[in-house]
């Protein structure tokens, strides 16, 4: 009976989880940024539809640097929000309510041409 009662929960929650609605957050992975280099958090809409109610949010040294959103990004576009850095620090942003299932995120860290000199995908 415990055996046929955990399989049903089970199948209910992989089938709860295929038509749960998409809404995401993505956070990037901290990278170091050296004095005048830029954080550049890049949002790209692969999807064949826009993505409405994107917001992004750069934090250096743990504190909000740069807050872009919420905004829509277009079919098969994408947004860059960026801070910089006035010191040697640590970067990192978080990616949220993005609702289309092919939207990624990636951090890079540029010297202001955006030239990137590392880059870290979003999970």
């Amino acid at each position: 009976m415990h055996r046929l009662l955990i399989l049903s929960v089970m199948v209910f929650l992989f089938v709860g989880g295929l038509v749960a609605p998409a809404f995401a957050t993505e956070y990037c992975a901290p990278v170091t940024v050296a004095t005048n280099q830029w954080c550049d958090c890049t949002v790209r809409n692969y999807a064949t539809v826009d993505d409405t109610g994107i917001t992004i949010t750069i934090y250096i040294d743990n504190a909000v640097a740069n807050t872009c959103g919420p905004l829509t990004i277009l079919a098969e576009d994408l947004y860059i929000c960026a801070a910089k850095s006035t010191g040697s620090a640590v970067c990192s942003c978080k990616v949220t309510g993005e609702k289309a299932s092919l939207t990624r995120s990636s951090l890079c860290v540029d010297p202001g041409d955006y030239t990137p000199l590392t880059c870290v995908s979003c999970k």
